[in-house]
């Protein structure tokens, strides 16, 4: 208990934030005086522009149905060391009345809807994500990996879209239908840019009559549809026209640093370094959104935390915590 409550007390100090209120989620069992044992309670006592900062747990945490604009924030998709486990949640649905949010720094084991508009989704390791309507959906530097689901991205409605520097795989497979990474159903307005994506399937497939930027991606494997005007992509195969800085059938092998390990930091001579727009990496290291190991979120955070379990009054208890700044 003494080691959650000066957790608490150490992230609240260091997120402290004059322009809002930092309500802390934390799922340990008792609760620590002053935080709340689930999202659900705090996204109900949130005001607009709140902050709910889940405290780094084993447990998974219940996601929610946002109907407020709130900040949820975790430490990471990934562990920030042996020491501290990363932060777990299971799926989000953002309805009315949650524009303006943001999602970041969670391991989602689910899917994330977004219903409205001005959403923020960003350095996240999710099954899937789904835009049914809105505009200003930014889904940037996140890991959408799935194997069960027909496409990972889904863009399904007239959004304006921002799909950028995530890494992006689907290797779904059922009856002979096979899955693809990022999927335009309708039309939209929606730029592609910096993302690594692989489709069992198909990579993108895109709807003609929307208006898309197709520039400085990755594709692994899979075909693309309905593709219009792309510039400086790289693919495995012939799915870019061999125009507009686009390159064709590059050796995959040749890119990354360990892409066996989904570590796609350009090696040194990649064929992707400089090729993009403007001179620019492609992949998601790539541009001015650079891909964020581990999801880490842009406030300071705990990487390391030492606290006895047991310790006496006459030594006192020696404490060791390390942090580092946000990027």
């Amino acid at each position: 208990m003494k080691r959650i409550a000066l957790v608490m007390t150490i992230l609240g100090l260091i997120y402290f934030n004059a322009l809002s209120k930092i309500l802390i989620v934390d799922n340990h069992v008792p609760t620590p005086s002053g935080a709340y044992a689930t999202i659900q309670l705090a996204h109900d006592a949130a005001a607009t522009g709140d902050t709910l900062l889940l405290t780094p747990s084993e447990a998974q945490y219940t996601g929610i149905t946002l109907t407020k604009p709130v900040c949820i924030t975790g430490n990471g998709w990934a562990k920030a060391s042996s020491q501290m486990p990363n932060t777990k949640t299971s799926g989000f649905i953002f309805n009315t009345g949650s524009a303006g949010s943001i999602l970041t720094g969670c391991e989602i084991i689910g899917d994330v809807t977004i219903n409205t508009g001005s959403i923020n989704i960003k350095r996240n390791r999710c099954n899937y994500i789904g835009v049914t309507q809105g505009t200003n959906v930014l889904i940037i530097q996140n890991v959408i990996i799935y194997d069960r689901r027909d496409f990972s991205v889904n863009v399904a409605g007239g959004t304006v879209t921002l799909i950028s520097n995530n890494i992006i795989i689907n290797n779904y497979y059922s009856n002979d239908y096979y899955g693809s990474g990022i999927n335009i159903l309708y039309p939209s307005t929606v730029i592609v840019s910096n993302n690594i994506v692989s489709g069992r399937s198909t990579a993108l497939s895109l709807n003609s009559s929307s208006t898309l930027t197709i520039k400085n991606n990755i594709v692994l494997a899979g075909g693309i549809g309905g593709l219009t005007s792309p510039f400086n992509n790289i693919g495995n195969s012939t799915q870019f026209p061999a125009i507009d800085g686009n390159i064709q059938n590059v050796d995959i092998n040749l890119l990354f640093v360990d892409k066996a390990n989904n570590d796609f930091h350009l090696k040194a001579g990649s064929p992707a370094i400089g090729a993009g727009y403007g001179g620019t990496d492609c992949g998601v290291y790539g541009g001015e959104l650079g891909f964020v190991d581990k999801g880490v979120p842009n406030l300071p955070y705990i990487y390391f935390l030492d606290v006895p379990e047991i310790a006496r009054k006459q030594e006192g208890l020696n404490i060791t915590v390390k942090a580092k700044s946000g990027n």
